[in-house]
């Protein structure tokens, strides 16, 4: 659990676009994954402290986040022995091979600021930046070279046509648009210039980093710069609303429920487990 605390980044928005562009340009690629409280209850990401030692883990130092709990995956999830620990383990090692792992949402926040305040997260800020991908995309795409491909995957096909629209009435160039109900043929990457080409990957969790995994070594050859955005098309194409400014990063999810009740309620319900999480995994110590 707490090597997943240690990797999540903890500086400013602005700086998180500013260290991304400059991973992009030293590496030629770049992986970014965000964290959402709810997922990693229901993911089941702090129901160990300790990740066990198994042969397709291998240590990796990341320059652009923390370097203690940083890893690599060296070998194809589905070659690997399977049980349900199996599953929360590989799920927090792909969030840990990220070059980037952002903190997204309040209860996240909070929870992070209880772990420093107990002692199991050692770090100089004891409050995070709400990195999420809502708010950090859009300028990260503003910041990189002029003639920058977007693609889009995953979701449905009329709200990525949508999400097209948005980014095309913003003068993006859009590039690849496909559903997450079917394979993507990563084959088209070839048509279009190596190192300006931005994928944004929307597959639910954690389908989208599996899948982000999976095909590492075609997204590293096309030097592509990836992001596994989650509800970010949702957005864009104007299935949900932004709540007032005064009310985001603290009230927003009271919002969202407000207005979309049945879409919203299970990542409401998982996110109010922030009290037990904390008397179970940060003052009880488990």
């Amino acid at each position: 659990m707490f090597s997943i605390l240690n990797k999540l980044y903890t500086n400013s928005p602005k700086q998180a676009i500013d260290d991304i562009v400059s991973c992009r340009e030293s590496n030629g690629h770049c992986v970014v994954h965000f964290l959402y409280f709810a997922n990693a209850i229901k993911e089941n990401v702090f129901n160990a402290t300790v990740i066990p030692s198994v042969p397709w883990v291998v240590a990796k130092k990341c320059p652009w986040g923390a370097v203690e709990g940083s890893y690599m995956i060296d070998q194809d999830l589905s070659t690997s022995p399977h049980s349900a620990q199996d599953d929360i383990n590989k799920y927090r090692l792909l969030l840990q091979s990220a070059d980037f792992l952002l903190p997204d949402g309040i209860a996240l926040q909070l929870f992070y600021r209880f772990a420093v305040k107990t002692s199991h997260v050692n770090s100089k800020t004891s409050w995070l930046s709400n990195c999420n991908g809502t708010d950090i995309t859009l300028p990260l795409l503003e910041s990189l070279p002029s003639g920058t491909v977007v693609h889009i995957y995953g979701w449905t096909q009329e709200v990525i046509n949508k999400s097209k629209q948005f980014l095309s009435d913003k003068w993006y160039h859009v590039g690849i648009v496909s559903n997450g109900y079917q394979s993507l043929d990563t084959d088209v990457f070839d048509d279009y210039d190596w190192a300006k080409q931005v994928l944004l990957v929307w597959r639910w969790t954690p389908l989208q980093e599996i899948w982000v995994h999976e095909n590492k070594n075609i997204l590293q050859k096309h030097k592509i710069l990836t992001l596994s955005v989650w509800g970010l098309f949702d957005f864009w194409a104007g299935e949900e609303k932004r709540a007032p400014r005064i009310f985001r990063g603290w009230a927003e999810w009271l919002r969202r429920l407000s207005v979309n009740p049945r879409k919203n309620a299970i990542k409401v319900r998982y996110s109010l487990y922030l009290p037990y999480a904390i008397i179970r995994y940060l003052l009880l110590k488990r």
